[in-house]
């Protein structure tokens, strides 16, 4: 199943996380109209990562759960995104989850073995912008949006290519 899904690539650009702010402050960035009470700190604690990084959308076009979502994530490349870059995604682009749910499958609360809940952009049935919770051990309708982050380690092996091409340019120089 996760590889006959098509998906829809949607890459943004890169993102600056300011890991200075708090939940709530990240929350209140975003100017979402309702919010979940249960995403709190304690629910979706913050891990303090890279501070800069390369966001994108995938979207499937059938059902899927959400081990064959980063399975799928993970052969392009990708991982699930956290909360921390789901709320920079709201606040810099308002407008981006009136276009599809997207949701970010990192952080997970789990609040029993068989209950597990994700943060997700939205909208309400009257189009008011809501930061809210989904259950991720179900499957996601066709079409949901899922954030994901660039690889850190596709990240670091361009870094070593580029520092092997430099080290190798540098070498025939000198001969």
């Amino acid at each position: 199943m996760v590889r006959s899904a098509k998906s829809t690539f949607r890459p943004l650009v890169r993102f600056r996380i300011n890991y200075r702010l708090t939940l709530p402050q990240m929350i209140s960035a975003g100017r979402y109209q309702v919010v979940d009470s249960d995403i709190t700190l304690d629910n979706f604690p913050i891990i303090k990562g890279e501070p800069e990084v390369e966001l994108g959308i995938f979207s499937f076009d059938c059902q899927m759960s959400s081990a064959a979502v980063r399975e799928r994530l993970r052969l392009e490349s990708y991982d699930s995104a956290r909360i921390e870059h789901l709320l920079a995604l709201g606040a810099s682009y308002p407008e981006k989850q009136r276009t599809l749910p997207i949701s970010a499958l990192a952080s997970v609360w789990k609040i029993s073995i068989n209950l597990l809940m994700v943060a997700s952009l939205d909208v309400t049935d009257d189009d008011r912008r809501c930061l809210k919770l989904d259950y991720a051990n179900f499957l996601w309708h066709e079409g949901h949006g899922f954030l994901a982050v660039k690889s850190q380690i596709e990240s670091i092996s361009s870094l070593v290519t580029t520092q092997r091409a430099f080290i190798l340019l540098n070498f025939w120089y000198n001969l």
